[in-house]
C-alpha cells in the first residue's frame, strides 16, 4: 500500500468519524429538544384545557346563580305581597265587602302572579256559611282577571289541598307543584295565615292568603338559561322533590332526586340531593346514565324557599376551538415520535459502534430499530387518523343548532321581536317535523331519502296561507297524499316523501370524511313572515347523538350515523327576487334537518389500502433479491405491480367526484415512487455502486424501507390534518 492510499484511507476514516459524531450530535439535539418541547407543549395543553374548563364552570355557575336569583325575586315578591295582604286582613283594614275588589286589584297590580285567594276556615267568614274563598286568576287571552269562588269548585279542607290544610297546621309555607283545576295549569302556591282583628295574640288563624305562581314562569327562566344545545335545567325542593324537569313525569309522579338516583343507579344525584338540602352551590362532574356523555351538574339555592336550581351541562356542548385543540395534540404527538425515534437511533448507533466487529449483532440491532420505528410510525399515523375523525370542524358559522326547547324558545322570541320591529308584521310559525325511514347514496354526491314530514297549522291561518313544503337542495322531491287531523288548536298534516338530496361532500379527506347532510325544508307559501320552526315537542328524545328523527333501521353502507338535529341557517341568496326593499327587510332563517355521518374507516382502508399494502410487501421482498438477479425480472415485477396500483387508483377516482388530490391519493404517489426506486436500487447493486459500507450499508438501506415509507405517510397525514 503506497503512501497516497494510506492518506486516502485516513481521510475517509476521519470523514466517516466526523459524519458519525455530527449525526450523533444532531440526534442528541433532536432528542433533548423534542423532550423539552414535548413537556412544554403538554403543560400548555393541560393548562389550556384546565383554564378553559374552569372558566366554563365559573360561567355556568354564574348563569345558574343568576337564574336562581330571578326565581328568588318572583318568590320573594310573592311572599312580601301575600304577607302584606294578610296583615291588612288581620288588622281589620279589609272588611268583607272590600276583600273581593282588593283581591282583584292585587292581581291587576302584580303581573307576575297567576292567581291569588283569600280563603277562610269553616264558618270563619260567615257563621251561616261553612266555606268561603275568593279567587282571582289570569285567563289566557284575557286582560281582566277571572273570578272563581273556590268553595263552589271543591272542598279545600280535604287533605289533598295542602296549600290550605298544611298551612293552617304548620304556618306560612311554599307548597308542592300541583295541577290546579280552577286555573287549568301546574302551579306552586305560597300560603300565609291571617287572623281575626280581635285575635291580639294571633293564636287561632282564621284562614289563609295564597298567591299562585304558574310553573310556566319558572320554566321560562330555566329554559332561557344558555346551557348548551343538549343541556337542561331542573328545580327541586329542599327535600329533593322535583318542581320542574323537562321530563314532566318526574313532576306528575312526585319523584325526588333520590328516586331518580335509585332508578338510574346514579350516585351523583344522591350527592346533589345532599347539596340541595344544605342550600349549597357548586359544580359536580357527572356521566350521563342515559347517553354516557360527560357532563356537569351545576346547582344553586333559591334562598327564601329552600329550593335548588340544577342545570345539567353536556361537556361536548362547550364552544371550543376544535382546530386549535387538534393542532396542539398533533404537535405533542409529533414531538413524542421524534423523541422516541431519536432516542432509539442513538441507542442503536451506540450499540453498533460497540459491536463494530460483530456484524451479526449490529445487523440484529438495526433490524430491531427498523421494526420499532415502523410500529411507532404506524401507531402514530393511526392516532392522527383518529384525531382527524374525532376533531373535525364541520359546523357552519351561520348555523344555529336547535336540539333543545330552551334554545328554540329563546331564538323564536328574538326573531319575532326583530321581525315586528323591522317589518311591522307578526310571524306565522308552522311547527314542522321530519322522520327518516331510509337513506342510500346513489353516487358520490346524491343521496336518496324516504320518510315522513308533518306540519301543524294554527286554525287561525289555515285559510290564508298555502300549505305544503319542499326541500330546497333536493333534485327530485315527491309528496304523498296528505293525512289530515284537526285538534282544538292546529290542523296537523302528514305526508310521506321521497327525495334525492344533492350534497357537497369534502372528499379531499377520503377516506376520513366527517360530514353533516342538511335537508333544507322550505314552505310552499313564499310570504316572508311564514316561519318554519322545528316541532321539538313531537320528539321524545332530543339529544343529537341519540339520532332523533331517524328510524333505528336506517343505515348507509360504509358510513356511520353520528348525530341528528334541527338548525336555523342564515339565507345566502343575495338577491331580492324582484321584491322592492327586500334587502332592507329582516329575513327569517331557514329550517334545516341535519344528519351527521362519518366514514367507517376500517371498511375503507381494507378495501383501498390492501392493494398498496400487498404491493409494498412485494417490493420489500424484491429489495432482498441477490445483486446478480436479472434486472429485466425486477423491471417486469415492478411493471406488473405498477398496473395493479394504477387500476386500484383509477377505481377509487371513478367512485368519488373530486377535482383535487384527495388524502389517500398521496399514498398511491408514495408507492409509485417506491416502484420507481426499487429497480434503480437493483441496478445500483448490480453495478456495485457503493453508497455506504457494504457490511452495514446494505442492511441499513433495506431496514430503512418500512420506516421510510411510514414516515412519509405520517408527514402527509400531519400536513393534511394539522
Amino acid at each position: 500500500m503506497n503512501q497516497y492510499s494510506h492518506i486516502q484511507i485516513q481521510t475517509e476514516v476521519a470523514t466517516r468519524s466526523f459524519i458519525s459524531r455530527a449525526l450523533s450530535l444532531v440526534l442528541l439535539l433532536i432528542c433533548i429538544s423534542s423532550f423539552l418541547a414535548g413537556i412544554y407543549q403538554s403543560y400548555r395543553y393541560i393548562n389550556y384545557k384546565q383554564n378553559f374548563y374552569e372558566q366554563s364552570k365559573r360561567d355556568l355557575l354564574s348563569l345558574t346563580i343568576s337564574a336562581s336569583r330571578d326565581i328568588e325575586k318572583i318568590l320573594q315578591g310573592a311572599v312580601i305581597a301575600a304577607d302584606g295582604l294578610s296583615k291588612k286582613i288581620s288588622a281589620g283594614d279589609l272588611t268583607a265587602t272590600k276583600m273581593k275588589p282588593a283581591l282583584k286589584s292585587f292581581i291587576d297590580d302584580n303581573p307576575l302572579f297567576y292567581g291569588a285567594s283569600i280563603t277562610f276556615k269553616p264558618y270563619g267568614f260567615d257563621v251561616n256559611k261553612r266555606l268561603h274563598s275568593d279567587y282571582y286568576y289570569r285567563q289566557q287571552g284575557q286582560q281582566e282577571p277571572a273570578y272563581l269562588s273556590l268553595d263552589q269548585a271543591y272542598d279545600y279542607t280535604t287533605q289533598e289541598y295542602d296549600w290550605y290544610v298544611d298551612a293552617m297546621r304548620e304556618g306560612s309555607r311554599w307548597g308542592q307543584p300541583y295541577w290546579d283545576d280552577a286555573g287549568q295549569t301546574y302551579m306552586v302556591t305560597y300560603s300565609t295565615l291571617f287572623y281575626q282583628p280581635d285575635d291580639i295574640h294571633q293564636q287561632d288563624p282564621n284562614g289563609v292568603v295564597t298567591i299562585d305562581i304558574s310553573m310556566a314562569q319558572m320554566k321560562d327562566i330555566i329554559e332561557n338559561i344558555e346551557i348548551g344545545s343538549s343541556g337542561f335545567g331542573a328545580l327541586v325542593t329542599q327535600q329533593g322533590n322535583y318542581l320542574y324537569h323537562p321530563n314532566s313525569d318526574y313532576v306528575k309522579n312526585h319523584l325526588s332526586l333520590l328516586d331518580v338516583a335509585e332508578a338510574k343507579n346514579d350516585p351523583d344525584r344522591v350527592i346533589l340531593a345532599e347539596k340541595a338540602a344544605n342550600k349549597e352551590s357548586g359544580v359536580l362532574d357527572h356521566i350521563s346514565s342515559t347517553s354516557g356523555e360527560e357532563s356537569w351538574l351545576i346547582y344553586a339555592p333559591v334562598s327564601s324557599s329552600g329550593w335548588s336550581l340544577q342545570n345539567t351541562f353536556i361537556k361536548g356542548d362547550i364552544s371550543t376551538d376544535i382546530d386549535e385543540i387538534r393542532r396542539r395534540i398533533i404537535i405533542m404527538l409529533t414531538l413524542l415520535v421524534l423523541f422516541v425515534l431519536s432516542t432509539a437511533s442513538l441507542l442503536t448507533k451506540k450499540f453498533c459502534r460497540n459491536n463494530i466487529v460483530n456484524i451479526a449483532k449490529a445487523r440484529k440491532a438495526i433490524i430491531t430499530f427498523s421494526v420499532l420505528s415502523a410500529i411507532v410510525l404506524l401507531l402514530s399515523t393511526s392516532a392522527l387518523w383518529n384525531l382527524a375523525l374525532s376533531h373535525a370542524n364541520i359546523n357552519e358559522s351561520d348555523e344555529t343548532v336547535l336540539s333543545d326547547r330552551a334554545t328554540l324558545s329563546t331564538i323564536l322570541a328574538k326573531k319575532r321581536q326583530k321581525k315586528i320591529s323591522q317589518a311591522n308584521v307578526a310571524t306565522i310559525e308552522i311547527p314542522t317535523g321530519i322522520y327518516i325511514d331510509s337513506m342510500e347514496f346513489t353516487n358520490s354526491n346524491n343521496l336518496n331519502i324516504t320518510g315522513r314530514i308533518w306540519q301543524k297549522y294554527p286554525l287561525t291561518v289555515i285559510d290564508t296561507i298555502e300549505k305544503g313544503v319542499y326541500f330546497e337542495n333536493a333534485k327530485d322531491f315527491k309528496l304523498s297524499e296528505p293525512s289530515i287531523q284537526t285538534t282544538e288548536k292546529h290542523q296537523n298534516i302528514l305526508w310521506r316523501f321521497q327525495a334525492q338530496i344533492r350534497e357537497k361532500i369534502d372528499y379531499s379527506r377520503y377516506p376520513l370524511e366527517v360530514e353533516h347532510i342538511g335537508i333544507d325544508v322550505r314552505a310552499n307559501d313564499q310570504h316572508d313572515h311564514v316561519f318554519l320552526v322545528p316541532d321539538l315537542s313531537s320528539y321524545q328524545l332530543l339529544t343529537p347523538t341519540l339520532l332523533p328523527g331517524i328510524s333505528k333501521g336506517v343505515f348507509i353502507p360504509g358510513w356511520k350515523l353520528t348525530d341528528s338535529f334541527f338548525s336555523f341557517k342564515t339565507p345566502k341568496e343575495y338577491t331580492s327576487f324582484g321584491i322592492d326593499n327586500h334587502f332592507d327587510n329582516f329575513t327569517l332563517p331557514n329550517l334545516s334537518f341535519n344528519i351527521g355521518i362519518k366514514r367507517v374507516v376500517i371498511d375503507a382502508f381494507f378495501s383501498n389500502l390492501m392493494p398498496l399494502v400487498v404491493v409494498s410487501c412485494i417490493l420489500f421482498l424484491v429489495v432482498f433479491l441477490p445483486a446478480d438477479v436479472d434486472i429485466s425480472r425486477v423491471l417486469g415485477i415492478c411493471a406488473s405491480l405498477f398496473f395493479a396500483v394504477v387500476f386500484s387508483h383509477l377505481a377509487i377516482r371513478k367512485s368519488i367526484a373530486i377535482s383535487e388530490i384527495f388524502y389517500l391519493e398521496y399514498f398511491f404517489f408514495v408507492i409509485y415512487i417506491a416502484l420507481l426506486m426499487t429497480p434503480i436500487n437493483s441496478i445500483r447493486a448490480a453495478n456495485k455502486v457503493a453508497t455506504v459500507r457494504e457490511s452495514k450499508g446494505d442492511i441499513i438501506l433495506k431496514a430503512a424501507y418500512w420506516p421510510g415509507i411510514l414516515a412519509v405517510f405520517y408527514v402527509i397525514t400531519f400536513l393534511k390534518f394539522y
